[in-house]
C-alpha cells in the first residue's frame, strides 16, 4: 500500500499526453506518461469548468475529490499515502487498479463541464485559471527536466494542447457573445473531445505470430515418458499458458 509504481516526474501527462515520448512504452519500461494512459486536455479543462457551477447535490465536487484523492494516492503524496498502513489497504496495488476510477470521475466531470457551459455563458474568464495552471505546470517540467527532456516532443505536445485550448476558448467566446446556440456549443465541445481522443489512439499494431509456437523446452516436456508438471521462472511461461502448449502447469513466478 505504500509502494509508488507511478513515475512521479511524469504527472503532467495527465493533462498533456506524450509530453515525454511518442511511443506508449519503451524497451526500458518507460511509459509515455500516466499509468492509466492519459485523460486529455479538453476533458481536464471542462472538468475544471464544471467546478464553477454547482451540480445537483454537489456531485461534481464529489467526483473532483475522488479523482484528486486517487491520483494523489497513485503518486504517493504525503499524508494521503498513510492509508497504505491500514489493514487490507496495505495489500492493494493502487497504481494498477485505480486509473479507471480517475478516468470515470473525469469523464463525469467533463459531461458536467459541458452542462456548465450550457447554463452559464460567462465561463470564458474562469477558464483562464486552467490555462494559467497548465502554463505553470509545463514550465516547471521544462525546467525540472532540462537536459533530459526531448524538447521537440515536449514542444509538440504543448503546441497541440495550446491549439485545443484555443479552440475551446473560441467556443466559449461564441457562447458568451450569443453567436451560437446552446445546443451547437455543446455539440462543438463533444466534437472537440472526440477529435482529441481519436488523434491520440496509437496506430501501431503488433506483428502477427503463432500464439503457441514450437519451443525446444516445451517439446522436451511433451516427449517425456512420464507425466510431469512444469513451473515457469520469470518469462519461461506466461501466466496460465502452459495448458495452451499442452503441458501441465504447476505454477509461474
Amino acid at each position: 500500500g505504500l509502494l509508488m509504481e507511478e513515475q512521479a516526474g511524469r504527472a503532467i501527462t495527465v493533462i498533456l499526453p506524450h509530453f515525454f515520448q511518442r511511443v506508449p512504452l519503451t524497451h526500458r519500461w518507460q511509459y509515455a506518461g500516466w499509468f492509466g494512459g492519459y485523460l486529455g486536455t479538453i476533458p481536464c479543462a471542462l472538468a475544471v469548468l464544471s467546478l464553477f457551477r454547482q451540480q445537483r447535490q454537489g456531485v461534481n465536487y464529489f467526483f473532483a475529490l475522488m479523482a484528486l484523492a486517487t491520483l494523489a494516492k497513485a503518486y504517493s503524496l504525503p499524508v494521503i499515502n498513510w492509508i497504505g498502513y491500514l489493514p487490507v489497504f496495505d495489500a492493494v496495488r493502487y497504481a494498477i487498479h485505480s486509473p479507471q476510477l480517475v478516468a470515470f470521475s473525469v469523464a463525469a466531470l467533463t459531461g458536467m463541464g459541458i452542462r456548465a457551459v450550457e447554463l452559464d455563458r460567462h465561463l470564458l474568464r474562469k477558464s483562464l485559471v486552467f490555462i494559467f495552471a497548465v502554463i505553470v505546470f509545463a514550465g516547471l517540467n521544462f525546467w525540472g527536466h532540462r537536459g533530459q527532456l526531448d524538447l521537440p516532443t515536449a514542444a509538440r505536445a504543448c503546441l497541440f494542447a495550446a491549439a485545443l485550448i484555443g479552440l475551446l476558448e473560441i467556443v466559449l467566446w461564441l457562447r458568451q457573445k450569443k453567436i451560437i446556440a446552446t445546443a451547437l456549443a455543446s455539440g462543438l465541445l463533444a466534437l472537440l473531445i472526440f477529435c482529441e481522443l481519436f488523434l491520440y489512439i496509437h496506430r501501431e499494431h503488433a506483428r502477427r505470430f503463432s500464439s503457441f509456437p514450437e519451443v525446444p523446452y516445451i517439446e522436451k516436456l511433451k516427449r517425456s515418458p512420464l507425466r510431469v508438471r512444469s513451473y515457469g521462472s520469470f518469462w519461461a511461461f506466461y501466466p496460465s499458458t502452459a495448458s495452451g502448449f499442452g503441458v501441465d502447469n504447476l505454477g509461474f513466478f
